[in-house]
């Protein structure tokens, strides 16, 4: 039953009558609360009272046994309740409410999918409200004041995370199963190191943004064949690997707003990149003006529909 963007104020007590309704959206209302009653509709599969001025879930939903995605996104919710880790979701989006922490419950979601919980209040992810969400293949907690983090090893599913805008130190510990992992986005932090190890595994791993943080390195060795675009602009760099030219994927470097010196020779045998920046590198030294020319002229050879763009250093 598709009843969004109908100016409602109230959905009538009858709709607890359609016992064979599967879907329900009643997202893009005015609606203040959601009526017990929906919780009579046992064939529900899909719920969504989005972008709405909700401000609780009503406990009679943990009677919607079939549910399986169900979405509250845009609303004032406060607190999710216990039991909808008692359930057998598969997709689950709370985005952009209020709520300030996460049930334990939550980590009995092992069927799903797709999690959304950012622009909340959570600051911190308890280990049990994440603990069998083997099926989970994105997951975004982005804007969420996270201080720290469990270990996310064992979601060995994941193919997409954003952690991005909180107030990490350190970077996710990601274990070394991760290996369907495309797209980490953990830009906005205050990470400050970035070991090694936090690649192990991600065999999958197109794209990483490492932006707007205060790392000062970038380790030697990291063997992520399928990494192409590769963001760490407005970081503390002074200096790249001799091995990241000669990444076998690479298409896309950041590394602007940075303290760059000079560029490893290796960028000589490059001929994949289509866009690198490498502007407000103040400290850039002449001796890299030869490795500029030969990227410029790369990027230059490449064919415009692919979006090829150089930005050169404001020194030279």
């Amino acid at each position: 039953m598709q009843l969004a963007q109908c100016e409602l104020e109230e959905i009538p007590a009858l709709i607890g009558g359609f016992l064979l309704l599967r879907m329900l959206d009643l997202s893009d209302n005015k609606l203040e609360a959601i009526p017990s009653d929906i919780g009579n509709c046992f064939s529900l599969k899909k719920l969504n009272i989005s972008s709405n001025k909700i401000t609780s879930i009503p406990e009679e939903l943990a009677q919607l046994i079939h549910l399986k995605e169900f979405y509250f996104y845009s609303n004032r919710i406060v607190e999710l309740p216990e039991w909808v880790g008692k359930m057998n979701l598969t997709n689950l989006n709370g985005f952009n409410n209020k709520i300030l922490h996460l049930p334990l419950t939550l980590g009995g979601l092992s069927d799903l999918s797709e999690l959304n919980l950012s622009c909340n209040v959570i600051m911190q992810l308890p280990p049990a409200a994440i603990a069998n969400w083997r099926s989970v293949t994105i997951l975004n907690l982005f804007d969420c004041r996270l201080l720290q983090l469990p270990s996310l090893g064992h979601l060995e599913s994941l193919q997409e995370l954003r952690l991005f805008n909180n107030n990490l130190e350190v970077v996710p510990d990601l274990g070394t199963k991760l290996g369907s992992l495309r797209v980490v986005e953990i830009n906005k932090n205050r990470i400050s190191a970035l070991p090694l190890s936090f690649f192990s595994g991600l065999r999958a791993l197109e794209k990483i943004n490492l932006a707007h943080n205060s790392i000062d390195a970038v380790p030697v060795g990291i063997n992520c064949p399928k990494l192409e675009h590769f963001l760490i602009n407005n970081n503390n760099l002074t200096e790249l690997p001799p091995d990241l030219p000669l990444w076998p994927s690479l298409r896309v470097l950041f590394v602007n707003v940075n303290q760059l010196q000079r560029l490893p020779e290796t960028f000589l045998q490059n001929t994949q990149i289509e866009r690198i920046n490498l502007s407000r590198n103040s400290r850039l030294t002449v001796p890299s003006k030869h490795i500029l020319q030969h990227l410029k002229k790369v990027i230059e050879g490449k064919p415009a529909a692919l979006g090829a763009k150089y930005w050169a250093p404001d020194s030279l």
